[in-house]
């Protein structure tokens, strides 16, 4: 298994933690459901990652992201970090 590079990116008033496998040019962006983490996609980043960048992102509250005590309303959900 290909492990990640693993850092930190600034969100909505939040740190997210960020998983990355892959440095091309075109980035793909993975998404976890509910109950997951960025770490979800450790076995499909990797055969992705040979044409493309792969971002996996710990959504709030999730993994390694900040676990701040509001915010956390589905509406918040779709713009985790910019």
């Amino acid at each position: 298994m290909i492990e990640p590079c693993m850092f930190k990116s600034k969100g909505s008033h939040i740190d997210m933690q960020l998983a990355q496998w892959g440095s091309g040019e075109e980035c793909l962006l993975c998404v976890h459901g509910m109950t997951a983490n960025c770490r979800c996609w450790d076995r499909l980043a990797p055969t992705l990652s040979g044409r493309h960048r792969v971002l996996g992102v710990d959504l709030r509250g999730r993994g390694l992201s900040d676990k701040p005590a509001s915010g956390y309303s589905l509406p918040l959900r779709p713009t985790p970090s910019r």
